[in-house]
């Protein structure tokens, strides 16, 4: 019974000496606030600077038909993801949309692309009804005769999210 005691004993005096120890480096390490310069006005965050995180339910017709208005926006759409040999793009035959889509990293578009490639080997046509959440920018500026309306830039839209997929009949 006394050799438990003394090693309960050691235990408690090793725990205070480690807790105290603990409070004396962290309170020590703490800088003095009246060393500390304040900041300027010039290196405050300004709110407005920051990115938008709202996600934009559009269609694709109005996002290519007006693409200032979504300009570096977050969006959610929904089209006939196409791909051919030539390219891929994201379309919709009411108004002869198309936009061309990226992923923000290698992983990510081969993770995409693996979904998406499983619903076109299901589908002669090489297409596929995707929901899409990802940012649109419009870079740039150049006009593309070959669409019904002339593009003002060049779109893209870097797919985030490949919410929905299913395969299309020709």
């Amino acid at each position: 019974m006394k050799r438990l005691t003394n090693k309960i004993i050691i235990a408690v005096c090793t725990f205070v000496i480690g807790i105290s120890a603990a409070l004396i480096w962290f309170s020590a390490s703490l800088p003095n606030a009246s060393l500390i310069p304040p900041l300027d006005r010039e290196s405050t965050v300004q709110f407005a600077s920051l990115p938008e995180t709202t996600i934009y339910s559009v269609n694709l017709c109005e996002l290519v038909q007006n693409p200032e208005r979504y300009n570096g926006k977050i969006i959610n759409t929904q089209g006939i993801y196409e791909q051919t040999v030539d390219m891929s793009a994201l379309t919709d035959s009411a108004c002869n949309a198309r936009l061309i889509p990226s992923t923000p990293s290698e992983k990510s578009f081969w993770k995409t692309m693996n979904q998406l490639n499983k619903v076109l080997q299901s589908s002669r046509a090489n297409k596929a009804q995707v929901d899409v959440v990802g940012r649109f920018t419009c870079q740039g500026s150049s006009i593309d005769n070959s669409y019904p309306f002339h593009q003002r830039c060049n779109q893209l839209l870097e797919i985030f999210e490949l919410k929905g997929t299913s395969r299309t009949v020709k």
